[in-house]
């Protein structure tokens, strides 16, 4: 008989190594057989299942899978629900992030809460003093300054030790004449072309207008009642329909920011966003490819993969 057959050995050496955590040359010492000979047993111990190798974390990557598949995306990140949503949303977008940057990258970051998170929860002992982040979008009226894609720009580069650009103009400007001067501004017009040159996008998906702080900040100020019926969300303070298509609107045509045909080309377009009420609004921005990787909650990902597309 072999050595190999004997199981009384082989489980002794499973306990030495699994249970009481010794590496195979300790175990090898104990036991009076070569290392190899230790290996050996622990592979024949699985391949006669004595050991079964269990990963005990209820992952959700068959659920990331299937929505990569469904929808044509380079990447899923689903989160546990939690009522801490937006903060583990950001977790997980910084976690990312994090694990795609590189120098020389250009980021364009926009606005909103859910991409606030990200910024704060963004922690790494690299730094990256050739990166540079740009805000998509102007600010935005009377809103929490921490939500500005200005300010969100700047607590990224400052945690990173990177560089960063400011837009200094609205989110909407006064009418279609107003913007194209604001557009041709330099100091405008020096961040809007640094948008086109980035390689990286960061966008939060807004729900229902009617849901949205953008909208509540300018409600006394501009009509809404071009866009009831139309808009399902928005990306970068664009208002799109369930098309991904922008909405012919008052706002979308006094909006300051990147265009979504130049969106579209930057490489990597991550959009992080949660809750039930964005399902409508993802879809949306997934229909028309405006994300290439997608970071959300496990309910809103399920919501996701039963609507027909």
């Amino acid at each position: 008989m072999s050595i190999l057959d004997d199981t009384r050995i082989m489980i002794k050496i499973c306990k030495l190594y699994y249970q009481q955590e010794l590496n195979q040359s300790r175990i090898a010492e104990i036991m009076g057989v070569s290392r190899p000979t230790v290996s050996k047993y622990l592979t024949l111990a699985k391949e006669k299942g004595i050991v079964e190798i269990k990963i005990n974390e209820n992952d959700l990557l068959e659920l990331e899978t299937k929505l990569e598949n469904k929808f044509n995306l380079e990447e899923v990140l689903c989160i546990k629900n939690t009522k801490q949503i937006k903060s583990k949303l950001g977790i997980a977008g910084s976690n990312y992030l994090l694990r795609r940057l590189s120098n020389d990258d250009i980021v364009a970051v926009s606005a909103g809460t859910t991409i606030d998170q990200i910024a704060k929860n963004i922690n790494s002992n690299n730094k990256y003093p050739n990166v540079l982040f740009v805000p998509l979008v102007g600010g935005m009226g009377n809103a929490s300054m921490d939500i500005h894609a200005n300010h969100i720009a700047d607590t990224f580069s400052k945690s990173l030790g990177a560089k960063n650009m400011l837009l200094h103009a609205p989110v909407v400007v006064d009418d279609l004449e107003a913007k194209q001067f604001m557009m041709k501004q330099k100091f405008v017009n020096q961040v809007t072309h640094k948008m086109q040159q980035a390689n990286i996008a960061l966008v939060g998906i807004g729900a229902n207008p009617e849901e949205s702080t953008m909208v509540a900040s300018y409600r006394n100020e501009l009509s809404f009642e071009d866009i009831e019926g139309q808009a399902v969300g928005d990306i970068m303070y664009n208002f799109i329909d369930k098309n991904g298509q922008k909405v012919d609107c008052e706002w979308n045509r006094r909006n300051i920011s990147l265009d979504l045909d130049e969106f579209k080309k930057i490489p990597l377009k991550i959009g992080v966003a949660g809750g039930e009420n964005k399902a409508n609004a993802i879809l949306a921005a997934l229909s028309n490819n405006l994300i290439d990787v997608l970071v959300t909650d496990e309910i809103t990902g399920e919501s996701l993969l039963a609507h027909k597309y």
